[in-house]
């Protein structure tokens, strides 16, 4: 299939294996000669399906492409002038095709589309695209059968630098006797209909080492442990991301050296995989609420059943056995398998996809077929399940988990941290050395001091075999050990050929400590040295700001770093669980980008990406591209929201135009699912956050009927921009009836405010929350009196409300008391709230600050939807807000808030505005550089201001 990418045309390749294995990498080949090299510079356009890496005579080039939708991907283009050099050259792209969906990325097939543009002598130029030609070979140091990282994400990293010479990248590689690639064509039902270029820059990298070796410990591993990816032979045709629920079991004999106990323990709740109670020679054991079960095991061969029957959104099975003696899994008859599955004898897919009513599917508990195999005793009881009976293949069981050993462990000593270790954390040639001995593996924990999210890249001599696992995670305690990240094989295993050798990881991650364990070392280990490539949206650091309270300049630094973490090829929630585009995240997030760098074009990429999720929902998705089809209902509603407010920072019309039918098509899509009542009613995920809400998914929920209105006045004011009229007046006719209906039939009067939801029986709801009093507040729906008594909750919230305590909500809390000028309220909170979060020695922002359903206060300590800081004080505390689209006209309104100066700058899209002021009794006085042609208007509360020449060096007031 002839596709056009750069200047000219490729073809889409692969090699001649079938096109959706699961975690599947390719090595493409293609060596060409230049006959001299000139000055101008020569191109490489390229991407594929799923991810890519690029070398140019062994060097590497980069990685990509950036996330999109599968039939129009992003292409990328690099200059590769300075990598090529005259007579023999090579191009090298190595391929892994996830063969599954994420929350990232959309299953599409394996492929490689990538064009050579080559300068020559006077003018001339060229071309090389990929084509049959081009040569193709597996990469066998990689292992297929990795484990899922999560549900989120792809699978881990397992190298052997055995599998693979290691010269592959190189031009002395002798590939005549590799394959010929296979051109793809269009028959075949390719997803991809064009490609685009790429419309942001390149990620940066910029090396980071840790900041200290906290520890060297010696550990042994406690039991055996198994992964099983299920996916594959419970729903064998599915390649998406959804969550499901079936009715299936898991089967093996467990081989027992002697009678004996063994304990089974599985790390993570059911959702973020799957489990469930076990039957043992026809013997039930029930997993107790710590997610252990103690079995019995009779001496010689016994049936192991695990039933699974409860909702889950990763289809894998990860386990740890302990015994006093190794036990074996085995399936009779068949030594390739470990492992069998039994159905599923029922199944169905959880999508909440924004029906008007709940789905309608069959309902069920179980199924006569699967309680019969359930009560097998032994392996032959099964044979009469023939027909649902399916091997579990190698590649789908992992043994090599690195997780796994690092939750279940021994410390057998606590090693001296000698002077020469720490050389491999720092930028020179020297190495620590590591030795070895039996009383277990060498474990070292390493600080980065921060958030580092990237790649990691390691250097290190040592004997081959020996294993070097890597697990990272954002928190540890005072004893070393570790906040196991939850649901998430944050993992790396290299297993080293002989000699000195350098490897870089493909796989992004994000963490602050890294745990780094040798095993199976004979001899002693030198590590030059281990960092991360920190990779992020490039960035300048235009929004600034120092204050005379030391406590907010800190939590400003925390909001902004924090921010840069979780900025990629998109905006993302977490670098290190998710790295997921969360819709309803991003519009608070894209408020805090404003003020701490700017960034237009990664808005603007977001922005636009949400709408091609219309293509297959009634309203946009909740995040974006994935491959989990879901509707959360107000994250729908913020990109709304989002995409009038990066019009009134950026002043960008032409996105307005673009975006502006996919709004309509979005709105058009929630007044569908207006009931007769003209309150909206659509089965989805209804939350608004992580609190104890009453939003059913089947029920009418208060807050979004306040943010759909809002979300209509947003549209009509776009319409009116466009000069839309008639648009504009339907739109805010509607929301005004919604605004009628949402008082008139959700309002409690003997409580005095707005019940959480209308359940689906006809009933309000008994629970009350100050996240539905501030939604309401917002979106401008009450009046007179009942807008003085929510005005009042905001003040002083009633105690018996559902209260806001997390860090996403307070954004929309401080959205309302900014409205009340109760910016001291807002200052307050945030030296509250975010000063915990320094208090306790971390160096970013909190997912959560309560989790009654964790032991801990938070799963993310980098999290971008709490990074509210980075807004509000730059919009109060400096006090910078547009009055026109673009900054064309700027407010410079301060709030001291107790302080008593502040300075800093605020992005603007003509550069920065600078301030400096300083609080007296009569007021402000305020100094300020801003851009040619931009109008400021000055507050009530500033005395005496000075317009200073931009670019001019303020001085001291």
């Amino acid at each position: 299939m002839m596709m056009h990418i750069g200047n000219g045309e490729a073809h889409w390749i692969w090699d001649g294996d079938e096109p959706r294995k699961r975690n599947r990498w390719v090595i493409f080949r293609k060596k060409f000669t230049l006959d001299e090299l000139v000055e101008e510079s020569s191109w490489l356009h390229i991407t594929a399906d799923s991810k890519y890496a690029a070398y140019v005579n062994g060097r590497f080039i980069g990685m990509g492409p950036a996330r999109g939708w599968p039939s129009t991907p992003f292409y990328d283009t690099y200059d590769i002038r300075e990598h090529l050099r005259a007579q023999d050259n090579v191009v090298t792209v190595l391929v892994q095709h996830y063969g599954i969906s994420t929350f990232q990325y959309i299953e599409g097939r394996g492929g490689l589309l990538a064009r050579l543009e080559l300068a020559g002598s006077e003018g001339r130029t060229s071309a090389i695209g990929s084509d049959r030609f081009w040569r193709v070979h597996p990469h066998e140091g990689y292992a297929r059968s990795a484990e899922r990282i999560c549900c989120q994400l792809a699978w881990t990293e397992i190298y052997d630098a055995n599998g693979m010479d290691e010269g592959w990248k190189d031009i002395s590689c002798e590939d005549d006797e590799w394959d010929f690639a296979v051109e793809l064509k269009e028959e075949v039902g390719l997803p991809w209909q064009a490609v685009r270029k790429r419309d942001i820059p390149h990620l940066t990298e910029t090396v980071i080492y840790p900041r200290a070796v906290e520890g060297v410990r010696r550990v042994v591993p406690r039991g055996q442990s198994v992964s099983l990816d299920l996916q594959p032979n419970l729903f064998p045709e599915s390649r998406d991301a959804n969550p499901r629920k079936v009715l299936a079991l898991v089967a093996c004999q467990i081989v027992a050296p002697r009678e004996m106990p063994c304990v089974i323990s599985f790390p993570w709740d059911n959702w973020l995989s799957t489990y469930g109670s076990l039957s043992v020679n026809g013997t039930i054991y029930e997993v107790s609420a710590s997610r252990e079960v103690e079995i019995r095991l009779l001496a010689g061969a016994n049936l192991f059943l695990m039933r699974i029957s409860e909702p889950f959104h990763l289809g894998s099975v990860f386990f740890n056995a302990q015994a006093d003696e190794p036990v074996a899994f085995v399936v009779p008859g068949d030594p390739s398998a470990s492992f069998v599955t039994l159905g599923p004898f029922r199944s169905r897919t959880l999508a909440q996809t924004g029906g008007n009513l709940p789905q309608t599917e069959e309902e069920w508990e179980t199924d006569e077929r699967f309680e019969k195999a359930w009560q097998a005793k032994e392996w032959d009881e099964l044979l009469s399940f023939r027909q649902w009976i399916r091997l579990i293949a190698p590649e789908q069981t992992c043994r090599d988990n690195v997780y796994m050993p690092n939750r279940y462990k021994d410390i057998v000593q606590e090693v001296p941290l000698t002077s020469d270790l720490r050389n491999m954390i720092l930028p020179n040639s020297s190495y620590g050395m590591l030795y070895p001995d039996l009383q277990g593996d060498i474990e070292l924990l390493l600080d980065f001091g921060q958030e580092a999210t990237g790649y990691i890249q390691f250097e290190l001599d040592a004997e081959q075999g020996t294993v070097v696992d890597c697990y990272g995670v954002e928190r540890v305690g005072a004893d070393l050990a570790s906040e196991h990240s939850e649901g998430m094989n944050n993992t790396l295993r290299y297993v080293s050929r002989e000699g000195k050798q350098l490897y870089r990881s493909l796989v992004r991650r994000g963490f602050r400590y890294l745990f780094v364990t040798f095993r199976k070392a004979k001899r002693p280990i030198k590590v030059f040295d281990v960092h991360v490539r920190f990779s992020t949206y490039p960035v300048t650091e235009n929004g600034r700001l120092e204050c005379s309270d030391e406590r907010l300049n800190r939590i400003w630094d925390i909001s902004w770093k924090t921010l840069l973490a979780c900025m990629e090829d998109t905006l993302v929630d977490c670098p290190a669980y998710e790295q997921t585009f969360w819709v309803g995240d991003a519009r608070n997030v894209s408020l805090v980008n404003y003020y701490c760098f700017g960034s237009y074009p990664l808005i603007r990429r977001c922005l636009s990406l949400v709408a091609g999720s219309l293509q297959r929902s009634p309203v946009t998705e909740s995040q974006v591209p994935s491959g989990w089809h879901n509707v959360l209902t107000a994250w729908s509603l913020l990109w709304v929201a989002a995409c009038k407010e990066y019009y009134v920072y950026s002043g960008d019309v032409a996105f307005l135009k673009e975006i502006y039918p996919s709004l309509q098509r979005n709105m058009e899509g929630f007044l569908a699912r207006l009931n007769d009542r003209d309150l909206l009613q659509m089965n989805a995920w209804n939350m608004l956050e992580w609190a104890a809400m009453d939003t059913p998914d089947d029920g009418i929920a208060t807050h979004l009927n306040a943010s759909l209105a809002n979300a209509l006045e947003a549209v009509a004011d776009i319409a009116e921009e466009l000069a839309y009229e008639r648009d504009a007046a339907r739109w805010r006719q509607v929301a005004e009836k919604i605004k009628l209906a949402v008082n008139r039939w959700l309002w409690d009067e003997e409580k005095l405010a707005y019940a959480d939801s209308l359940r689906s029986d006809g009933t309000l709801s008994n629970v009350f929350s100050m996240q539905t009093q501030v939604m309401v507040y917002l979106a401008d729906c009450a009046s007179g009196s009942r807008k003085t008594r929510l005005e009042q909750y905001l003040q002083q919230p009633p105690d018996s409300f559902v209260q806001i305590v997390n860090p996403f909500m307070l954004f929309f809390y401080f959205e309302a008391l900014s409205r009340i000028n109760r910016q001291n309220q807002i200052v307050d909170r945030i030296r509250e709230v975010w000063g915990r979060m320094i208090d306790e020695g971390t160096e970013s922002c909190w997912e959560t600050v309560s989790r009654p359903d964790m032991d801990r206060p938070t799963r993310s300590y980098c999290h971008a939807w709490s990074t509210a800081p980075g807004y509000f004080m730059g919009s109060e505390i400096l006090g910078v807000r547009p009055l026109a689209p673009g900054f064309t006209r700027a407010l410079i309104d301060p709030k001291p808030c107790g302080l008593h100066w502040a300075k800093g700058s605020v992005p603007v899209p003509q550069g920065t505005i600078e301030i400096e002021w300083r609080s007296a009794a009569d007021g402000i006085s305020l100094q300020y550089a801003a851009p040619p042609g931009i109008e400021v208007v000055m507050g009530r509360d500033v005395v005496h201001h000075v317009r200073m020449e931009y670019g001019e060096e303020k001085g001291c007031l």
